[in-house]
């Protein structure tokens, strides 16, 4: 489990994240969307691949809430796992990143969008 607290090297994270970010953008800029399609086999099972990924986005939408926030709101206490911290950085990336973009991707890859393809890979 994640957890976070300010600390001295808190500007290090916001750089090595934001580097993180741009480095990853500029990456997937640099793939010819147009002839990406090309290289894949005719046979790869692009339906069973984009189904697994909106399953796993959806689970991953969805397990946090059931297993933690929800009994805690239920309860009127914090998610156990918070302890001393404000938040748990797992559930903001796991709902607010992670499974957006698995649903979003496999539902790309089920239409045959090239930029499903990359995101899948």
């Amino acid at each position: 489990m994640q957890l976070a607290a300010y600390n001295h090297l808190f500007l290090v994270y916001v750089v090595l994240m934001s580097a993180s970010l741009f480095g990853l953008i500029l990456t997937l800029m640099s793939f010819d969307l147009a002839t990406l399609t090309a290289h894949f086999s005719a046979h790869l099972p692009h339906r069973n691949i984009g189904i697994y990924e909106i399953v796993s986005g959806i689970v991953l939408v969805l397990i946090w809430p059931v297993l933690s926030i929800i009994p805690a709101l239920i309860e009127g206490k914090a998610p156990p796992e918070v302890w001393s911290y404000s938040t748990v950085i797992t559930y903001a990336i796991d709902m607010g990143i992670l499974a957006p973009v698995l649903i979003a991707t496999g539902v790309m890859l089920l239409h045959r969008k090239p930029l499903g393809y990359l995101l899948s890979s």
